[in-house]
């Protein structure tokens, strides 16, 4: 009896080496210096020795208080002859500047291969150190970027419409780029809010920034140019790219209205109608451009991406009211959820 429980008590102590082998579990990052809103790749390497298909591998999230984590690859399993690897990929961006420890992660282990003795075994990967530096001047965007402005035509008639497209190429943190504004004196121009197509390649971000206008003229006008500011990591000084001007040229309509007294009356009539439909706008709009005009709506309008959003939510005197929206935000960011959140249902709650 006493020889029987000794062996169950060796059993138990040397279990753990017998069932796993040598396990190697190591955590890499594509550059160890970064600037701030810069997006870095971590990787984690389980290597298990051996084939056993009764082994499970269990790791829960990657696990960092100073950084945004967000998943890039579901688990990837590479199985050769004598080893299996499992690979997780996760794109992290620093909350603040400074030196930082990407801290050991945990990996539970389980193997089936004795029955009655199933133990799971924890193994840690190493530690990281990673040094996040400021933005230069203050300005929030970095990388390697090239700028165009194209019209679909560049001769039209009087109160005819063009249609302007801008697109941002190149690779750095290009979902940071604000929407841009344009200005004709004189002319009516419709903007659209901006599309950014972007993905991970090697050590950055790369991938296209694209916003379209639309400009209704009655004589002819000049596009400014857009400009994007930025700082070049490769080169370490900042940078500016230019769109050309362009120059539209607008056929202006002579209208003679002479002793044509239809046309009078119906302008007349025009008139009149939209006296009453600009005061039924006037009332409609009155308490909506109350809240428009506070500095919480500007902020959610302008928001790129879910961090943003959250930001500005949890800052706000009276972040009570957004408690739900915070929620879901504070899953999407940490727990990689998928809610989709409508700034109109946001703006609503807003107090004025």
């Amino acid at each position: 009896m006493i020889i029987k429980n000794l062996g169950r008590i060796l059993l138990l102590i040397f279990l753990p080496s017998y069932l796993f082998g040598n396990v190697q579990f190591t955590q890499a990052i594509s550059k160890k210096s970064i600037f701030l809103n810069e997006t870095v790749k971590v990787t984690l390497k389980l290597v298990l020795s051996g084939e056993d298909k009764n082994t499970q591998v269990y790791f829960e999230d990657y696990d960092t208080d100073d950084f945004w984590s967000k998943k890039l690859t579901y688990n990837q399993i590479i199985k050769k002859e004598n080893s299996t690897t499992y690979v997780y990929e996760y794109l992290i961006d620093a909350k603040s500047t400074g030196e930082f420890s990407l801290p050991k992660q945990k990996i539970n282990i389980s193997n089936k291969k004795i029955r009655k003795y199933i133990k799971w075994k924890k193994e840690y990967s190493n530690e990281l150190r990673i040094e996040v530096y400021p933005l230069a001047e203050n300005i929030p965007i970095q990388g390697d970027y090239s700028i165009l402005a194209e019209v679909n035509k560049s001769k039209l008639k009087a109160n005819e419409s063009v249609s302007l497209t801008l697109e941002i190429k190149g690779k750095g943190n290009i979902q940071d780029i604000k929407d841009f504004s344009l200005f004709i004196e004189e002319q009516t121009v419709f903007k659209d809010i901006s599309i950014v197509e972007k993905e991970f390649v090697d050590k950055s971000y790369e991938g296209i920034f694209t916003q379209k206008f639309l400009v209704v003229a009655d004589k002819s006008f000049t596009i400014p140019s857009f400009s994007l500011k930025y700082f070049d990591m490769q080169k370490e000084m900042i940078t500016e790219v230019r769109t050309k001007p362009i120059y539209i040229e607008v056929e202006e309509a002579k209208v003679n209205l002479g002793d044509d007294y239809k046309l009078k009356y119906i302008f007349a009539l025009g008139g009149i109608l939209l006296g009453f439909m600009s005061l039924f706008v006037f009332k409609y709009f009155k308490a909506y451009n109350k809240k428009k005009k506070t500095s919480l709506y500007i902020k959610i309008k302008k928001s790129k991406n879910d961090k943003e959003l959250y930001l500005h939510l949890i800052k706000d005197k009276n972040n009570e009211d957004f408690s739900s929206f915070i929620k879901l935000l504070e899953e999407n960011i940490y727990k990689d959820k998928k809610h989709k959140i409508s700034k109109r249902d946001i703006i609503k709650r807003i107090k004025y």
